[in-house]
């Protein structure tokens, strides 16, 4: 294991967005959650959102795989997810959209940093 994968140390979930289908209320449908680990780090910045607008996040998060921008995560682990009322709306329990993914490789190019802002 490398410095990046041992900083990983988290626990979270992730939901991938679904096809663009939507359920009987007009909320989208998410892809089943997956477990993944994470350093989790609550800040205050601003970023610029690929449309040129400043925009603030509240966190930034080491991730050990590609996200796709705006699906969702949550701190915690899958088995805590199953057991609450996540599957119904993981928005309205509290997992942030993923508004930024980044990568950058090592010197290597052996593992890459991904972070995400939310």
């Amino acid at each position: 294991m490398g410095i990046i994968t041992n900083m990983l140390r988290q626990k979270a979930v992730y939901w991938a967005p679904g096809t663009q289908e939507f359920d009987e209320y007009g909320q989208p449908l998410w892809a089943d959650p997956i477990a993944i680990r994470c350093r989790w780090i609550d800040i205050q910045e601003e970023f610029i959102t690929l449309a040129g607008t400043r925009t603030a996040v509240s966190v930034r998060v080491f991730v050990d795989r590609d996200l796709v921008v705006g699906g969702l995560i949550w701190l915690g682990s899958l088995k805590a997810a199953r057991a609450s009322t996540f599957n119904d709306d993981p928005k309205e329990e509290g997992a942030w959209e993923i508004r930024s993914f980044g990568k950058v490789p090592n010197r290597r190019g052996t593992e890459y940093l991904r972070t995400v802002l939310l």
